[in-house]
């Protein structure tokens, strides 16, 4: 490094031109995309917001990551990964919360048009792929705007946005009947490699499952979410249950 000062940051260059490589490399061609997106919009959300606390710790905590473009340049998106998956988190927030402005979907879905008509243009089927799936998201989360039902419309956007993440489905009435116990059919969940159960008050499918999970909560079973008045619910298997 003191040798050659020039060099060393020549190398430091060279690798972060790389960096876009390294972050399709861990997130993957179809989910990276999205990821980059609701990044750069959960960035650009906490450099809006009066408070600089949250932005400037991120800005610190994202430094010791950059240490490996000089040394293991591989790692060093792996090694921030978390990171961005919590400004993602704010972003998506941002867009799906109801109170988000015209920008805060009208931005991400330019973005997401953008994405598709480069995917399209240079024959890269996974940023199309991407790129239509989150536009058609954003665009029906902007639509909802002005639903009669808004209430029970906003609801539902957070798993608007999920289908773009390649969450599919399954079907509760694929589950056997003859459960016993939670364990059970937590075993049968993960032999399926199902990793939530969501549950509708409005459409009830197989009670005795509910009953079975919140049976277990606390044990085989955690709430990864609810809304306020407990009409949609997340179920997520604990980590200790499927050790």
């Amino acid at each position: 490094m003191m040798r050659n000062p020039i060099a060393f940051g020549g190398r430091i260059v060279a690798n972060m031109v790389r960096v876009p490589d390294f972050f399709l490399e861990v997130f993957g061609k179809r989910l990276g995309p999205a990821f980059l997106l609701f990044g750069l919009w959960g960035a650009f959300s906490l450099l809006r917001t009066p408070y600089p606390g949250p932005a400037i710790l991120l800005a610190i905590w994202m430094l010791q990551p950059f240490v490996s473009l000089v040394f293991l340049p591989t790692h060093s998106v792996r090694q921030m990964s978390h990171l961005v998956l919590i400004i993602s988190s704010i972003g998506f927030t941002s867009m799906t919360s109801g109170r988000a402005s015209t920008a805060a979907t009208s931005v991400p879905l330019a973005g997401s048009l953008l994405l598709a008509s480069y995917g399209l243009l240079d024959a890269k089927l996974a940023f199309l792929v991407a790129g239509l799936v989150m536009a058609g998201a954003l665009a029906l989360i902007s639509l909802t705007e002005r639903s009669e039902d808004s209430r029970t419309v906003k609801e539902v956007r957070g798993a608007a946005m999920l289908l773009a993440a390649e969450v599919v489905e399954a079907s509760w009435s694929s589950a056997p009947a003859d459960f016993k116990t939670p364990s059970d059919l937590l075993k049968w969940m993960v032999s399926k490699n199902i990793q939530a159960a969501h549950v509708d008050e409005r459409k009830i499918a197989r009670p005795d499952l509910i009953s079975i999970i919140e049976a277990s909560l606390g044990e085989e079973f955690g709430i990864g979410f609810g809304t306020e008045a407990g009409a949609l619910r997340l179920y997520l298997p604990r980590s200790s249950a499927t050790d």
